[in-house]
């Protein structure tokens, strides 16, 4: 996955971007919202749909997502005001620069899950809300799907989506349109759309991991024949594994090196999720130190890994999760010799 820092300047943040933000307190709280005004020092964002309450707190970090196919972009900031009736202009204060990633950070599987979908907001003057309608997956991961449709969908439109599992309860989780443009392969009319899921949340990402996952075994592991049509499923070549080492994370805080205890939840060759007490950035470079085996004061093996933070996640009132891409494997023995 290739990753670069975009250049406020050049041309920056861009009016007219629809973008998604959430709190890095909880993910379970995630807006779609277009950017009306980008400086150097402040952001200002159109949250797509009023709210009685306000969504945010002054001085509440918050997390910007914009998507630009393949890419996504991430950035983030502080809320410094929340204004209108409705609660829906947001003021951010620029506190990072933006990190764009290269490609996707889930895997995708091609697939034709049944789904019901309900439009819950939009703004185009064609479509009525609510419009039902069902269809079926083309290719889904943990963090989204797309699919082929008549419905004339745009970027920015939420949905609740009803995904048909099996072997599992249908799964209800909200998304937004990302992209929308005609259909290639399917008959004329028809938009291709890719839906982003929001505020997922741990509980149903996992969910959805378990199945994907599984789904990689072949239809024959959910007994599919039919429904789930044989060589439809691009693997995952890289097999994650459920361990729990103790380690530490050395992290960049304000120019800072900040070292804090982790452990871990699940492990792959090319990254791995880990719990601690306070979290790093998206975007931020981290040192990781893992022992093995885990906890003993002598550990037969101690390694070394430089990665990226792709996600957080607030997973309990003391404690954050976050993924990290791996970058490069430190090689102890010809560092301390060095």
């Amino acid at each position: 996955m290739s990753t670069s820092v975009l250049d406020r300047n050049d041309p920056g943040i861009q009016e007219g971007w629809v973008v998604s933000i959430a709190s890095q307190l909880t993910s379970l709280d995630e807006r779609v919202a277009t950017v009306t005004k980008s400086s150097p020092e402040e952001t200002l964002l159109q949250l797509s749909r009023p709210d009685s309450a306000s969504p945010f707190q002054s001085g509440e970090p918050v997390r910007i997502k914009y998507w630009d196919e393949p890419a996504v972009s991430y950035w983030e900031g502080k809320i410094l005001e929340i204004s209108g009736q409705d609660h829906q202009r947001v003021g951010i204060s620029d506190q990072s620069p933006v990190i764009t990633l290269g490609r996707r950070k889930y895997s995708r599987l091609s697939m034709a899950v049944p789904i019901s979908c309900q439009v819950t907001h939009t703004s185009s003057d064609v479509l009525e809300k609510p419009s039902v309608f069902s269809n079926r997956v083309q290719n889904m991961s943990a963090g989204g799907l797309s699919f082929d449709t008549e419905v004339a969908l745009e970027v920015g439109d939420e949905l609740n989506i009803e995904l048909d599992l099996p072997d599992l309860q249908n799964l209800s989780v909200g998304g937004w349109i990302v992209r929308s443009n005609p259909s290639e392969n399917s008959p004329k009319g028809q938009q291709s759309v890719a839906l982003e899921f929001l505020g997922l949340g741990q509980e149903k990402e996992t969910q959805l991991l378990k199945f994907l996952d599984q789904y990689q075994l072949g239809p024959g592991a959910y007994n599919l024949t039919g429904l789930y049509p044989e060589g439809t499923v691009s693997k995952r070549q890289e097999k994650r594994f459920e361990i729990e080492l103790m380690g530490t994370a050395t992290m960049d805080s304000s120019n800072e090196k900040l070292e804090k205890k982790i452990s871990t939840k699940n492990l792959s060759s090319t990254g791995g999720y880990f719990v601690t007490d306070q979290s790093p950035g998206v975007g931020e470079n981290v040192r990781i130190r893992l022992q093995w085996p885990s906890p003993v004061e002598e550990p037969d093996t101690t390694f070394e890994i430089i990665g990226t933070v792709l996600r957080i996640d607030q997973i309990s009132e003391k404690n954050f999760g976050f993924a990290v891409e791996f970058q490069e494997f430190v090689d102890l023995d010809m560092a301390s010799s060095g």
